[in-house]
């Protein structure tokens, strides 16, 4: 206990809200503060410990923490509603504690706030959230955790339980949409529209998984097959293909013992949100250079 007592103590020691060690990549990134679901993963953490010990530093260190984000209309800074990112409804736990914990109105109202983002959340036909607004149709399987305990808290505590049975609706949709009966294994990811390149045409499931713990076949032989589709949709599948190309190269380094100290071209690749190409695939800068010019 000494020793998670004093990593605990020296998270808080060497945490502010502008630059929490826990996330030290937004730290090294030069990013700006803003409401997400790492930050609100540790408060939340954080206040739990407080339930348990009562020690007034885990409550006074989460209350100024999400204080610098909430403002006194109950507006979150950097967080807009209406980019319907389930990812940042998970933060919003940690409004329900700190508004009874501290009786500060505005945690309260930024309780609303998220509300209005949940019940406007756009559905795939089958009545699940969309991930994300800029992932239209697709429900992916981390978005129950990301969204569902706040709308299931809201629900009990401030709406009489009235769409109580919509949030469990929700389960039972993943649960016939993602598990794979075989295995009793999920897909990560769900298409409703079958439109994305990774989904399966039929199911809307993700390739490779389906392949290997659905249809049986070996790993080698899954990875090989999925190879073969992705290399049909260049250029998009191109990029899928190399991240994946790259992080079987560095399971393999650990399975070998080896110590992978820093991949600078996988920290890249990762950060990347946009790449110009050419209808071959090739990556291209930004502009068109006139090379010559024909008169007809």
């Amino acid at each position: 206990m000494k020793i998670l007592n004093r990593y605990i103590n020296e998270l808080l020691e060497k945490s502010t809200p502008e630059a929490p060690i826990w996330n030290i990549e937004k730290i090294r990134s030069g990013a700006k503060p803003s409401w997400n679901y790492i930050d609100g993963c540790m408060i939340k953490a954080i206040l739990e410990l407080y339930g348990i010990t009562k020690e007034e530093k885990y409550l006074a260190f989460a209350d100024h923490f999400i204080d610098y984000f909430v403002n006194e209309d109950g507006s979150i800074k950097s967080y807009d509603p209406e980019e319907y990112n389930i990812d940042n409804v998970n933060a919003g736990k940690t409004l329900f504690d700190l508004y009874k914990l501290t009786n500060k109105e505005k945690y309260r109202k930024a309780i609303d706030v998220i509300y209005s983002q949940v019940i406007n959340q756009p559905r795939t036909k089958e009545g699940n959230f969309w991930h994300k607004k800029i992932y239209p149709n697709q429900i992916w399987l981390d978005g129950l955790y990301m969204g569902q305990p706040f709308y299931m808290q809201y629900e009990v505590e401030y709406n009489e339980c009235k769409n109580c049975m919509d949030s469990y609706k929700q389960f039972l949709n993943v649960h016939k949409l993602l598990r794979d009966e075989k295995t009793g294994l999920y897909y990560h990811a769900y298409d409703s529209s079958r439109e994305m390149y990774w989904c399966d045409k039929e199911t809307g499931a993700a390739l490779c998984v389906k392949e290997i713990f659905w249809l049986q076949r070996s790993v080698q032989d899954g990875v090989v097959s999925t190879v073969a589709a992705l290399v049909g949709m260049i250029p998009e599948g191109l990029y899928l293909l190399t991240s994946v190309a790259l992080v079987t190269s560095i399971i393999r380094l650990l399975q070998r013992k080896t110590l992978v100290h820093e991949m600078a071209c996988i920290e890249t690749l990762a950060r990347v949100d946009t790449l110009c190409v050419d209808k071959t695939g090739t990556i291209t800068e930004n502009k068109m250079i006139v090379d010559d010019v024909h008169l007809l």
